[in-house]
């Protein structure tokens, strides 16, 4: 919980303030609506009204939408700690987070590193691991893909934001050990590099 708080302190703090301003203006003009139409309100009303807009609701929403992002987190966080995947720390890859820029996005663990030039994202979103390559989508053919998916599996191979990624559903990599993600993911990289489709020169910002 710690973690999830350090990371994505400044987006919860964000949030709140939004949903503080969205409510309080939603507030003000059903009030100046009132008011137009010569209706009177209790000041008493008014202020519980403002209290409500200005903290309560917002903590409540920001509350939610924090243990779910929270449950989630925490879910990466053991997929990625544990084998096959954590083995990727062995061969030089960190620990990173997802959507560092984005104010709205919550922020997910990581791991990042490089194989023959390659930046490598591992990913997990609803518990699918995506280990994607982060390549020049421009340079990528639909004959290309459709060779991979004939190689790797129709399920196994999509594209990515990034690049492509190779996707790892929980029933396959229980089955995996972490030599035959490696060398899938090398024999990708080569076929890649084959190709002649260039690598990115980063990881990309999200």
């Amino acid at each position: 919980m710690n973690e999830y708080i350090s990371v994505n302190r400044h987006k919860i703090i964000f949030n709140f303030k939004w949903i503080t301003i969205l409510l309080t203006t939603i507030w003000t003009i059903y009030l100046l609506k009132l008011n137009s139409e010569d209706i009177s309100l209790d000041f008493k009303l008014i202020l519980i009204g403002y209290c409500m807009a200005t903290i309560i609701l917002p903590l409540f929403t920001v509350l939610i939408l924090s243990i779910q992002d929270l449950i989630e987190f925490v879910r990466i966080n053991k997929i990625l700690s544990n084998n096959p995947f954590n083995q990727f720390l062995n061969i030089g890859f960190e620990k990173s987070y997802t959507e560092k820029k984005a104010k709205w996005t919550t922020s997910k663990p990581m791991l990042t590193g490089t194989l023959d030039n390659y930046p490598i994202r591992c990913e997990v979103e609803n518990g699918i691991v995506r280990i994607i390559a982060t390549a020049n989508l421009d340079e990528i053919k639909k004959t290309d893909m459709k060779n991979w998916k004939e190689l790797f599996g129709d399920d196994n191979i999509t594209y990515d934001w990034f690049g492509v990624a190779l996707v790892y559903r929980p029933k396959k990599f229980k089955q995996l050990t972490f030599m035959d993600i490696e060398t899938e993911l090398r024999k990708f990289i080569k076929i890649l590099a084959d190709t002649r489709i260039s690598p990115l020169e980063s990881y990309g910002s999200r």
